[in-house]
This record gives C-alpha cells, sequence and structure tokens, in this order.
C-alpha cells in the first residue's frame, strides 16, 4: 500500500487513480491555532494580572525583639502598646509573646528606627523590657570608616563619639569601636538607619576633616543557615 501525503485530494478515474499534489485547504486547522493561541494569550494574562494583584497587596512586616531584663516580671500588653503609641508614636499591628519576652510588629519601615533608639531603649526599660537589635538591621545601622588619618586613628571611642556628636548634632551615637590596634579604620554603630544613608550620602566632619564617601562603607550581614 502507498501512503499519501496529508491533505492529497485523490479522485478515482476510469482506469486507474489520479493524485492531485496541491493541499486541500486548511481552514479548520488555522481556525483551531488561532483560538488555541487566544486562549493561551488569555491565560497569559489573566496569570500575569493575578501574580501583579497578589503582589500590590501583599503586606511586608518588621519585628523588633522586646526582651525581659527580669524573666520572673511580665509586661502587659496594654502597657506595651501605651508606651509604643503615645511615647514613641508607633502603633503597632501586633504583640506576640515569647519566652523571652515579645515581638514588637509593625508594618512601618520608620517605625523600627524609632523602637531602637535611645529614647525607645530608656522607655522600655521603665517597664522592664529591652529591645533587642536583629543582626540585619544592626548592619544597616553600622558603618566602617577606611584610610582615616592616624592621628583621629589613634583616638579613644570617646573622643570620637563626642567629635562626631558635636560636629553633626542629629547623629545618635551608639557605639564607636577601635579595629584591634589599627589606627586607620573604625567601626560606628548609630542608633537609626536614616542617620548612617544621610552620612553614605554626605559624609561626615571630625576633627577638621572631611570624611568622603569612598571611605565609609555599610556593614555587611550575610545570613549563613545550619544545617544539622
Amino acid at each position: 500500500m502507498q501512503l499519501l501525503p496529508l491533505h492529497t485530494k485523490v479522485e478515482h478515474i476510469q482506469g486507474g487513480t489520479f493524485k492531485h499534489s496541491t493541499p486541500l485547504p486548511r481552514r479548520i486547522n488555522t481556525t483551531l491555532h488561532q483560538n488555541t493561541t487566544q486562549h493561551s494569550n488569555n491565560h497569559s494574562t489573566n496569570n500575569h494580572n493575578t501574580r501583579s494583584t497578589h503582589n500590590h497587596t501583599k503586606n511586608t512586616t518588621f519585628r523588633i525583639q522586646l526582651r525581659k531584663i527580669n524573666p520572673d516580671i511580665t509586661t502587659e500588653k496594654q502597657k506595651i502598646f501605651e508606651t509604643t503609641f503615645k511615647d514613641l508614636d508607633v502603633p503597632l499591628t501586633k504583640l506576640s509573646e515569647n519566652n523571652s519576652g515579645y515581638y514588637a510588629i509593625t508594618d512601618e519601615a520608620a517605625a523600627v528606627d524609632k523602637l531602637t533608639s535611645l529614647k525607645a531603649t530608656e522607655l522600655f526599660k521603665k517597664i522592664n523590657l529591652k529591645p533587642i537589635f536583629p543582626p540585619d538591621l544592626r548592619a544597616k545601622k553600622t558603618i566602617f570608616i577606611r584610610q582615616l588619618d592616624s592621628s583621629i586613628g589613634k583616638l579613644t571611642p570617646e573622643e570620637i563619639t563626642r567629635e562626631i556628636k558635636t560636629q553633626q548634632p542629629w547623629a545618635e551615637i551608639l557605639k564607636v569601636t577601635k579595629i584591634k590596634n589599627y589606627t586607620h579604620v573604625i567601626k560606628i554603630t548609630f542608633s537609626e538607619i536614616s542617620t548612617t544613608q544621610k552620612i553614605l550620602q554626605n559624609g561626615l566632619l571630625m576633627f577638621n576633616t572631611k570624611i568622603t564617601l569612598s571611605q565609609i562603607e555599610l556593614e555587611k550581614y550575610t545570613y549563613v543557615q545550619i544545617c544539622y
């Protein structure tokens, strides 16, 4: 038996079989292909719209641990809500209790600075709580200053702290750390992320010199997952 090409028209005439080589019209197949393509495009568009909606409605939350100073004393939730709302202007979305205290949860990035500021630390201390910096958050508040003049680098952390506050009154410093015995590099942790961002944009003045942007580097935090 001879197999004929697809869409080949076969006519039976007297004395034998005659083949036409011209393909038959493919209107049905073309229409089916168009309908399939249109359905695929509509499905793709619907999926894109669905993903866009989900991305748009997804909320970001920030969590700060409030640890008990005295583990035998538990602070009432309403007292914490009152402190954060009235004294710090931070309306929390939730307080999640744990063995060591609470997790204060907010949906505002600016609230993180307020909850971990020096003012907040003092207020929480009065109600037996201490805000704990997550490692990634602490990194965003910390800078390294490199290529420092040795006349500055040899000074004590206390002297450097006083000078920075004098030249930049808006900068609240939590800690100045000397790196070993080096005099060309120091590490500074500020109380607010906004402070480090401002310094990374404008530089820093201290001891009659300007610390340029090329000398300043934000601390990097690397999450390491431990597998057992």
